[in-house]
């Protein structure tokens, strides 16, 4: 019956394609169904400080208080002079993309989204791609600030290669 008829053919080749597309990138399709719709809203970050040299493996943290901050900070920056947040109103958002062997590579918040159950943070990966690029180890960070939270906070990670 699919051989014979090309429309009921067209039909299971299409509902194929979009299952494939919802396996692949199905966060990513919840993400824009959800702000598409308005249950979402869009929430006001700041970026605290960012770079390419964290000494700090891959991870994405929370921190809502400064003791916390001060360990994450003294972990991925050393003796370096802490950047100062108010965690009376403020929650911190930090992403480490962890080491990477050459330049090329980034990590920043694309977009801080939330409901009343949760933050979603959409985060963009840059990596090196074809790009001729330098032979020079890299751990990029990108570290915002949020109004005050205690709402689950998820990570949504795009990754994408840098156009030369």
């Amino acid at each position: 019956m699919l051989r014979k008829d090309p429309i009921v053919r067209r039909r299971f080749v299409f509902l194929g394609i979009i299952a494939i597309s919802v396996a692949v990138s199905g966060s990513a399709i919840l993400v824009y169904s959800s702000v598409s719709h308005g249950r979402m809203r869009q929430i006001d970050f700041r970026t605290v400080t960012w770079g390419y040299k964290a000494n700090y493996t891959k991870a994405n943290l929370v921190i809502n208080d400064n003791a916390a901050w001060a360990s994450v900070w003294k972990q991925a920056a050393g003796n370096a002079s802490i950047p100062q947040v108010n965690f009376s109103n403020s929650t911190v958002i930090a992403m480490f993309a962890g080491g990477e062997p050459t330049s090329g590579y980034a990590i920043n918040a694309a977009s801080v989204t939330g409901d009343d159950s949760h933050i979603l943070v959409l985060v963009t990966l840059t990596t090196a791609g074809n790009c001729i690029v330098e032979q020079n180890l890299t751990a990029p960070f990108d570290i915002v600030a949020i109004p005050k939270t205690g709402l689950r906070v998820q990570f949504s990670i795009q990754t994408i290669a840098s156009s030369c």
